[in-house]
């Protein structure tokens, strides 16, 4: 990315997206990625990858394959609770269920094909739950909502400054001859951090001991 590039150019450059095999496949089934007039690729795709498409660097990874959510914690008895949910709304109140939503899990309503998705937390019980893509039918009040409990992480979008692993030279702290151990504490978190270095039979031993995590 040029020096020069607005911020939001930069921060785009730095999207990726990786996908399982199953929507890899499905990917390559559409003209965005196959077509040269609506890719604006002016070769086939020779190399395998999948390339950078709708702002995301897109990769595919076979570890991903047979990676499963599990959204079971519901009990089965949600149910919309409007006569006024029409094609393109993206929330609905819903009534009589117990357990937690969470934002990502899939459901499907009554008389609607369409799988939709829980773009934010609801905590179980009534209350108002939002989805994406928008209705694609209106719903009908009391129609059941069904979550699917268990299902493929299709893929993980992320920024690639997402997470970030910081070093620097720690002090030597002891010193008993063949073992050498180096340690330094995080000023803000106070954790510390830990390299124990051994010597034996010519070789270098290294052995770090870390804690990380996410908020």
């Amino acid at each position: 990315m040029p020096q020069g590039a607005e911020p939001e150019q930069r921060h785009a450059a730095g999207r990726s997206l990786v996908v399982n095999s199953d929507v890899e496949a499905n990917f390559l089934q559409l003209s965005a990625f196959t077509a040269a007039y609506s890719s604006g690729e002016t070769a086939p795709i020779i190399e395998g990858t999948l390339g950078r498409k709708f702002g995301f660097n897109i990769a595919s990874d076979q570890n991903l394959d047979g990676v499963d959510c599990d959204e079971g914690a519901q009990d089965g008895a949600y149910a919309v609770n409007s006569a006024t949910v029409a094609v393109g709304d993206t929330s609905v109140v819903v009534k009589t269920g117990t357990g937690d939503i969470h934002e990502g899990a899939l459901f499907t309503v009554a008389g609607d094909t369409q799988v939709y998705v829980v773009s934010a937390l609801n905590t179980g019980g009534a209350g108002t739950l939002y989805f994406q893509p928008p209705a694609q039918v209106a719903w009908a009040d009391s129609a059941a909502i069904t979550f699917i409990a268990d299902h493929d992480l299709g893929g993980i979008a992320f920024h690639k400054s997402f997470l970030s692993l910081v070093t620097r030279k720690v002090a030597l702290s002891q010193d008993w001859g063949n073992v050498r151990l180096d340690a330094v504490t995080d000023p803000v978190s106070g954790l510390t951090l830990i390299l124990k270095t051994e010597y034996k039979d010519w070789i270098e031993y290294f052995n770090w001991a870390l804690l990380w995590g996410a908020p």
